[in-house]
């Protein structure tokens, strides 16, 4: 396994969620002994799309790094906020010509564009840019794109029309929150592997904390209610590891400041042991 991180806060409104990274640089080995292999960060005071050339800064960073690595490694990423999930899943699927699938968990669908977007906050935008769409400068990276039929949501809860058009018109699968229980959970999450799998080599997943109910996970920037419970989809991704076509997981959006006696830090290492048998 290895361990990538990227603390920059640069696609949300506001700071915090790169420090979440930091935090669990420190924690990881104490707790598992193991390591980072190396992480960027940023330290901008530019926010919305004023930070676009620093986000692309380390997008391509974090291509330049994941590409030559050999393609039998397995990935935890740990990022500061969801914008870096372009840096990290676009260089996948660099890595595997594009022949990769994702499953987004997220309360939020992350499918603006640059047009489309009233906040103009980069973390609202990632899915449009794997997918091929956004910003121009951002793209000159983006020789592979995510196909649609590759890419499910789990956990969606919280969206504007714009989104949920532009996924729906390409054939997105989604599994809004409204339709997951605790009793299906496991089902819905092996639908999504399978689907993410049919025509695809490798499949990776990403994980923003805001997915989750903050009642049993809270540390994170956009507090979206009656989210996914922790518990259950830890145990449904237990041992994922072992499965061939994994290739990577994301965990995202963690800011620090914000937990109450280690709550949401605690999931996230339960949430990294199960996925990675540790």
């Amino acid at each position: 396994m290895k361990i990538l991180g990227i603390a920059s806060g640069v696609g949300a409104e506001k700071r915090g969620a790169e420090l979440g990274v930091w935090d669990l640089y420190y924690t990881l080995p104490e707790k598992f002994d193991i390591h980072f292999d190396t992480i960027f960060f940023s330290d901008t005071t530019k926010r919305k799309l004023n930070a676009i050339d620093n986000w692309y800064n380390l997008a391509e960073k974090t291509q330049r790094y994941i590409t030559p690595i050999n393609t039998d490694d397995r990935y935890l990423f740990l990022t500061g906020d969801h914008s870096n999930g372009f840096c990290v899943w676009n260089a996948m699927l660099q890595k595997y010509n594009g022949e990769m699938g994702l499953i987004w968990i997220d309360a939020h669908l992350d499918a603006h564009t640059t047009q489309s977007s009233e906040s103009h906050n980069i973390h609202g935008m990632p899915i449009s840019h794997l997918l091929g769409y956004g910003d121009t400068k951002v793209q000159n990276l983006n020789n592979n794109v995510l196909k649609p039929q590759n890419l499910c949501f789990i956990g969606t809860r919280d969206y504007e029309k714009a989104e949920l058009a532009f996924l729906q018109e390409r054939g997105v699968k989604i599994f809004f929150m409204k339709d997951i229980t605790p009793e299906n959970i496991n089902n819905v999450v092996n639908d999504a592997i399978k689907h993410v799998s049919k025509n695809t080599k490798k499949f990776g997943i990403s994980i923003d904390i805001d997915g989750f109910d903050p009642t049993e996970a809270g540390a994170t920037g956009c507090f979206c209610p009656n989210g996914l419970p922790p518990r259950e989809i830890i145990q449904s991704l237990k041992n994922l590891n072992n499965n061939p076509h994994f290739c990577g997981l994301e965990i995202t959006e963690f800011d620090t400041k914000k937990d109450t006696n280690n709550q949401t830090k605690n999931v996230i290492l339960q949430l990294i042991a199960s996925v990675f048998s540790l």
